[in-house]
């Protein structure tokens, strides 16, 4: 049996980026610090969005938001995240700003046990 290189291994071990993240990461150049999106099975996790601080306040996080919401509900995916305050964000805020886009705690009648995350959103039909 042969080994593989640590090279081979680590490059195997990476995750492609999904197609989306791609896509808005340069659609939305000019306004996206830091952008991760992680794909699983028929899940999008929406796993950090940080917008450049003189974008901040101008609707990029919006339009980004929306189009991640386009493509999930095209591809028939659900979109779970966890907001958190690690990057000095309020969590209030961010969870009003994902509950005004349709999703929902990950909890009770809504829990989806695929998912870790605290708020998740179902494709529109």
């Amino acid at each position: 049996m042969q080994l593989k290189s640590l090279v081979e291994f680590v490059s195997e071990s990476l995750e492609k980026p999904p197609k989306i993240q791609m896509d808005l990461r340069h659609k939305y150049e000019d306004c996206i610090e830091k952008l991760f999106i992680f794909q699983k099975e028929n899940g999008l996790e929406l796993n950090l969005i940080r917008i450049k601080p003189e974008k901040r306040g101008k609707g990029c996080a919006t339009k980004i938001i929306k189009d991640l919401i386009d493509y999930a509900d095209s591809n028939n995916m659900i979109i779970h995240l966890t907001p958190s305050k690690d990057f000095g964000a309020s969590l209030d805020r961010l969870t009003s700003f994902y509950k005004s886009f349709g999703f929902v705690y990950n909890k009770a009648k809504n829990k989806d046990f695929r998912f870790k995350s605290t708020m998740i959103k179902y494709p529109n039909k």
